[in-house]
Order: structure tokens, then C-alpha cells, then sequence
């Protein structure tokens, strides 16, 4: 049997076919609904984010221009739905700052998530987008609507606060600050 690309689903479901489209929601469904989980702790509240973000996307197909990442348009409808409430982009932080406490580092959980807390709220996801999540540049701009130089620029800076505030919570860690935060 002849196995159909992400890029081919894409084209026929621009084209109305329902069960091209249902074979991309089937391939995004779990990780969408891993994530609304985390995000609100509610079975039943991540069920309706996970239907949410597969309804905006299926009303937004005919006009899209996403041939390329279907998988990042997801990830960006999903954000943006998160993002509409004030609460939800506190549990948005809340999230990437768990993950960030848990990747291997020298530094306590509490002295790393008291110096993430003292970034801004955008370089802190932009350090956390590329350094916990993998994202990449490319995404990252994608993802925020930026330009890729500004997203570099803006991760550099990030990066010198977070060992500036390493730094002042753990004075004698610089050295080990440095190898664990920067690549």
C-alpha cells in the first residue's frame, strides 16, 4: 500500500476531503491533547482545547498557507488558543519552567526557577522555546511572529541575564553556570 505524506493529507483536505483531514488530526491528536492536559489538569476542559485547536484549524484550511509545517501550525494554534487567557499563558510558564527545572543542571530547581522569574516574559519563553523545547530559530520566529534575527538577539540577552542571575544566587557557580546554560 502506498503510503500518503503529511504534505499530501494537507492538499486533500484543502480540497474537502474529510478523511484526509482526519488522518492529520489522528497523527496530532495525542500530543495536542498531552499538552491541554498539562496545561489545565481537566480531562474533560483538555478534550475541548484538543477539539478547539483541530475546529480552528479546519476552518482556517482553505485559506491557509501551511504546506510546509503542519505540525508547527498546530503547535502555533494551540499557543494562541492558550495565549487568549491570562491564566492560561501563567500555566503556559508554569509548564516550560517545570521542564526547565527538570533538565540536568548544578543549580537547585528553586535557584533556577527564581532565576527564569527574573527574565521578562518574552525572553523567557524564547530561552525556553529553544533550550527546553528544542524549537528552532526558524520556529521560534514562526511560532512568535518575529523576526529570526530579533529571536537570536533577544536569546543571547536571555542567556547572559539567566547567568547574571545564577550568578548573584550562587556566587561561587559562574564557571558551572555557563557550561549548563549555554550550548
Amino acid at each position: 500500500m502506498n503510503k500518503i505524506t503529511e504534505k499530501q493529507l494537507l492538499a486533500h483536505a484543502k480540497k474537502g476531503e474529510l478523511a484526509a483531514f482526519e488522518e492529520l488530526v489522528a497523527a496530532y491528536e495525542h500530543p495536542v491533547f498531552a499538552f491541554a492536559f498539562r496545561f489545565c489538569d481537566d480531562s474533560a476542559a483538555a478534550q475541548k482545547l484538543t477539539q478547539d485547536v483541530f475546529l480552528s484549524i479546519y476552518t482556517a484550511l482553505s485559506s491557509a498557507h501551511t504546506e510546509n509545517n503542519f505540525a508547527l501550525w498546530v503547535y502555533r494554534t494551540m499557543l494562541q488558543l492558550c495565549l487568549q487567557n491570562a491564566a492560561a499563558s501563567k500555566k503556559i510558564t508554569d509548564i516550560l519552567f517545570e521542564d526547565a527545572v527538570r533538565t540536568q543542571t548544578p543549580f537547585a530547581p528553586a535557584t533556577l526557577a527564581v532565576a527564569l522569574s527574573q527574565l521578562s516574559v518574552e525572553s523567557r519563553n524564547i530561552l525556553l522555546l529553544r533550550d527546553v523545547i528544542g524549537l528552532t530559530y526558524s520556529e521560534i520566529a514562526q511560532l512568535l511572529t518575529l523576526e529570526e534575527t530579533s529571536i537570536k538577539l533577544q536569546l543571547a540577552k536571555a542567556r547572559r541575564q539567566l547567568v547574571l542571575a545564577l550568578q548573584s544566587e550562587t556566587p561561587t557557580s559562574l564557571d558551572a553556570a555557563e557550561g549548563s546554560v549555554l550550548p
